[in-house]
């Protein structure tokens, strides 16, 4: 018996977001980001990524999370954090500059009740923001 693993790809998920997801004004460049354009183009439910700093994982997190609310309709996402402020964080550097800036995304989510911790769009998917405590000095 094979214990096989085999990838799941579709090469259609970054080039979706290389045509419509801005990041800083400008569309995302996969020349930039070439190790990563792997891993946008996964469709596995589970994923863990072991890479260093600045390399795009928050900016991948992010533009996935954008991308399969408008290209699933009722999709939930969830997204879960160790702490409060880098569940706020996240939400204002990361996700919410992805949706106002791309116009194609943007386009989806003009519906209210948007905030920090719930971003949902006029097909019914949202992304819902959480963490896992309520401050640094919460006992462990």
């Amino acid at each position: 018996m094979s214990n096989t693993f085999k990838l799941k790809k579709d090469p259609r998920t970054s080039k979706f977001i290389a045509d419509n997801i801005y990041v800083e004004g400008r569309k995302i460049d996969f020349n930039l980001y070439e190790p990563m354009k792997f891993v946008y183009d996964l469709e596995q439910p589970e994923l863990l990524i072991l890479a260093g700093r600045q390399i795009g994982k928050s900016v991948y997190l992010a533009s996935k999370a954008a991308t399969k609310s408008i290209l699933v309709p009722h999709n939930r996402i969830l997204y879960v954090s160790p702490l409060e402020a880098q569940a706020k964080t996240w939400s204002k550097t990361k996700l919410n500059p992805i949706i106002m800036d791309s116009p194609y995304i943007k386009a989806f989510f003009k519906r209210s009740g948007n905030n920090v911790f719930f971003k949902e769009n006029m097909l019914g998917s949202y992304i819902e923001l959480t963490y896992a405590s309520l401050t640094s000095e919460d006992p462990q």
